[in-house]
């Protein structure tokens, strides 16, 4: 059960880019995430021309079955993770990762993943305030 008197009075709901416009424009930084979103993309594309009907679909059906359950299966695990153990947040915070004293290289990468990806008026310190806030 969550303590609601700790909440924020309002959670900030920061503006997203859509996903099409972030992955194909040019001008927009890519991520590590689009960039490996990129990649496979790009390497589904050359299965499709460089095989033959029979071995793409095998191919392609094998590999959209293996990210498929990884997806499912991952998601579920880390909801299941931080519901019952608050493993997340408690993960961050023993690493420190939010805390640019103790994150090192990860609290940048984090970081540099955010803005890239929020655009220009997202603010990483107030995001990371609420997110502090929403875990107590």
């Amino acid at each position: 059960m969550v303590n609601t008197s700790s909440l924020p009075a309002a959670l900030l709901m920061e503006k997203t880019r859509d996903m099409m416009q972030s992955l194909f424009n040019p001008l927009t930084p890519k991520t590590t995430f689009d960039l490996v979103t990129l990649l496979a993309l790009s390497t589904h594309m050359l299965v499709s021309l460089a095989f033959p009907l029979a071995a793409k679909r095998m191919i392609l059906m094998t590999s959209f079955a293996f990210w498929r359950l990884c997806y499912n299966g991952g998601l579920g695990w880390i909801l299941n993770w931080q519901s019952s153990r608050h493993g997340l947040v408690a993960l961050f915070k023993r690493k420190g990762w939010l805390d640019p004293g103790r994150g090192g290289k990860i609290y940048v990468w984090l970081r540099g993943e955010l803005e890239a990806k929020m655009g220009p008026d997202y603010s990483f310190e107030v995001g990371k305030t609420h997110l502090v806030q929403l875990s107590c």
